[in-house]
């Protein structure tokens, strides 16, 4: 029965974990996008690796790796290797305003 209840609360610590880590990814979305936004050049291209927005950001490369793909599905930006074309600037920067 211990065993039972052990379970269950690890089971709970790491969906609590989860849920933490994908509250805390959604909160740099905004930021992510201004700064997409502030880095690309006039045609709408932004040199960049991920680990450089990272770096800006103050994140681990995976957390703007999930958040670019996220963006990419959305049609928001196409990503390329080491380079981002911002596909939508409109909808971006109406994603930067928010939690301004």
């Amino acid at each position: 029965m211990a065993w039972l209840v052990s379970s269950i609360a690890e089971a709970t610590r790491q969906r609590t974990r989860e849920a933490s880590k994908l509250r805390r990814e959604a909160a740099l979305a905004p930021g992510k996008a201004r700064l997409l936004l502030r880095r690309a050049d006039g045609g709408g291209r932004l040199a960049a690796t991920h680990q450089d927005l990272a770096v800006e950001l103050g994140t681990a490369r995976e957390v703007v790796s999930r958040l670019l793909k996220d963006f990419e599905s959305r049609g928001l930006v196409r990503l390329g290797r080491g380079e981002v074309d911002l596909l939508d600037t409109a909808r971006l920067r109406a994603l930067g305003a928010e939690e301004r």
